[in-house]
């Protein structure tokens, strides 16, 4: 449901489209279903560059991934890490060695979410 339109994002390739609406109920649909699809369509169970080559071709499953290809400050990016798998998984893990320097927020500083998505409401 491209930006509330209820059709599929132009951007996206039309067979990837086809394979989405097989899972996805329509917008319009009362069905309470909850479809997931993998965000790497191609090896979703192996750590690798798959996810930046499948961008390339048009297969990013959210919108904001696809705009990766096309946003002048990070196409260079995603062609590197598509092209080359050991660049990506060296700044993969020089990224994971960063986020473990991050502080962690911990008492009345911080809180774990009861809930992923949602802030843990106030008592």
């Amino acid at each position: 449901n491209f930006q509330g339109s209820g059709t599929a994002d132009p951007s996206m390739d039309p067979t990837l489209v086809a394979t989405l609406k097989n899972i996805c109920p329509s917008p319009t649909s009362s069905s309470t279903q909850d479809p997931t699809v993998f965000l790497d369509q191609n090896t979703s169970f192996a750590f690798d560059n798959s996810y930046y080559q499948q961008l390339q071709l048009k297969h990013g499953i959210l919108q904001i991934d696809q705009e990766l290809t096309s946003a002048g400050s990070t196409k260079g990016i995603v062609t590197s890490m598509a092209s080359d798998g050991t660049t990506f998984s060296k700044s993969f893990a020089a990224a994971i060695v960063k986020m473990g320097n991050i502080e962690v927020l911990t008492g009345k500083n911080g809180e774990i979410r009861t809930n992923c998505r949602v802030v843990n409401p106030t008592s």
